[in-house]
C-alpha cells in the first residue's frame, strides 16, 4: 500500500479520472483518490506493477506528483 499525494485534484470527477487510469494497471488491486485530502492510496501486488508505473499513470492523466 502507498500513499501518493497529488496536487490539482478539485472534485470527485478528477478522483474518478486518476483511479480508471490507475485500475488499469495489471497488478493494481485498490486506488482510493481523496480530492480533499490530495492524495490517492494504492494497494498493488508488487510482483506485478511497480511505484514507477503508478506514477506514470497518474502523471499520465494531468494531475502532479507532490513528493
Amino acid at each position: 500500500v502507498i500513499k501518493i499525494t497529488i496536487e490539482g485534484m478539485t472534485c470527485s470527477g478528477c478522483e474518478a479520472h486518476i483511479e480508471s487510469e490507475v485500475n488499469k494497471l495489471d497488478g493494481v488491486l485498490k486506488v482510493d483518490a481523496d480530492y480533499e485530502a490530495a492524495n490517492t492510496i494504492v494497494q498493488y501486488d508488487e510482483t506485478k506493477v511497480d511505484l514507477l508505473n503508478i506514477e506514470t499513470a497518474i502523471l499520465s492523466t494531468g494531475y502532479k506528483i507532490v513528493k
